[in-house]
């Protein structure tokens, strides 16, 4: 079975200066199905990169989507910051 965790954080790894394991640690499953089936909260990425989440958001989504190829369909869709702080609460 495909550890579809362990496949995320390699694939955005590529696109990060963040190493797989590094990225595990920050990719959540929603308590929100409408969220979808994993999110990696940018805000918790902010500090260290010391970027905007919104940036950083927009710049994962921007490389995966130019950049990685896969059979099938994936869905890249960047929350806002607050809307993600509401849904988390």
């Amino acid at each position: 079975m495909i550890d579809f965790k362990d496949k995320i954080a390699e694939e955005t790894s590529k696109v990060l200066e963040l190493t797989k394991e590094e990225l595990k640690e920050y990719i959540e499953i929603p308590k929100d199905t409408k969220m979808g089936d994993y999110a990696l909260p940018c805000f918790k990425l902010a500090k260290e990169m010391k970027k905007s989440p919104v940036i950083i958001a927009n710049e994962i989504k921007e490389k995966i989507e130019n950049e990685l190829k896969y059979p099938g369909t994936i869905k890249v869709t960047v929350i806002r910051e607050t809307r993600a702080q509401e849904e988390a609460k």
